[in-house]
């Protein structure tokens, strides 16, 4: 159905069934009194990415989400699949959402367009969180969220120990004073990680030298094999979600430079990689954890 036939149809059937699906909650609780600014506190959150499905996990009570998405209950993609289990999981659809009745939704960048557009259309509050590529966007998203939910001190405390964690890394690099090893991350049909992305970031945190930025790569892109070879990578990673792929084949498949090298291999946990979070930081210290014991 056309998107302008469809808002017709809907309009329609509000009107006609008074459907409470069909408009925003009652206004969320303010919290505060006298001249101090009031903190608002949406009661019926519905999260429709799963790295906002995350971050709202960690700011605000079960209670006061509504709904998270489907991937939120993959444990191979969710870094809190234990707590996202007892929540109520959707598609997306803006018919699902509707019979919610959310006081707050929000998105991802690039998920959930056409729904998100009729949301607002409708007068539905709908908070676009952008990606985050590096940390400090992830500590931006973590602000926004809170702002968004009435959690600014709770925001603030994730924010701490991201800092926090970070920066216990960065001293331990610092007083390594041997020459890095170099590891590269070889994902499903060669697609890799260059220089401004996160791993790029967790590598750096954890001693290691990019692959990917060596062989000129930016961003995330394809890394020819030829040009991975080149960089004599010590340590070879792979997502868990591309072990079964076919074109991601073991070290002595990949090429024969590579066959008879010392080249140590580990996988990486999917559901720690694809949204950002402390998680992120434990990738990191686990990389140095081995690179300390090789």
């Amino acid at each position: 159905m056309p998107a302008r036939r469809f808002m017709k149809w809907l309009g329609g059937a509000c009107l006609a069934v008074g459907l409470a699906g069909c408009q925003p909650a009652s206004k969320p609780v303010q919290m505060g009194a006298g001249k101090a600014a009031s903190v608002t506190k949406p009661q019926r959150i519905v999260s429709l990415n799963l790295c906002t499905d995350q971050l709202l996990l960690q700011l605000v009570e079960p209670q006061r989400i509504a709904a998270i998405s489907k991937l939120a209950h993959d444990p191979e993609l969710s870094a809190l699949e234990p707590q996202a289990r007892a929540l109520t999981a959707v598609r997306g659809d803006t018919e699902e959402v509707l019979l919610l009745k959310p006081d707050l939704v929000l998105v991802g960048a690039y998920t959930a367009r056409y729904t998100s557009q009729m949301l607002r259309d409708l007068g539905f509050r709908v908070v676009e969180i952008p990606l985050a590529h590096k940390l400090e966007e992830v500590i931006a998203q973590t602000e926004l969220v809170a702002e968004a939910v009435g959690e600014p001190e709770r925001g603030q405390a994730l924010i701490q120990t991201i800092r926090e964690q970070e920066q216990a890394l960065r001293t331990a690099t610092q007083d390594d004073l041997k020459p890095w090893p170099i590891a590269a991350e070889r994902s499903w049909q060669g697609y890799s990680t260059g220089k401004g992305t996160m791993m790029d970031e967790l590598l750096q945190l954890a001693g290691y030298r990019n692959a990917g930025v060596l062989a000129g790569l930016n961003g995330y892109g394809y890394l020819p094999l030829e040009r991975l070879v080149e960089t004599q990578p010590d340590l070879m990673m792979t997502p868990d979600y591309a072990r079964k792929v076919p074109s991601v084949e073991p070290r002595e498949k990949l090429h024969p430079a590579l066959a008879n090298t010392s080249l140590n291999e580990t996988i990486l946990p999917t559901r720690m990689t694809i949204c950002g979070g402390y998680w992120s930081l434990q990738v990191a210290r686990t990389l140095a954890q081995r690179k300390s014991a090789s």
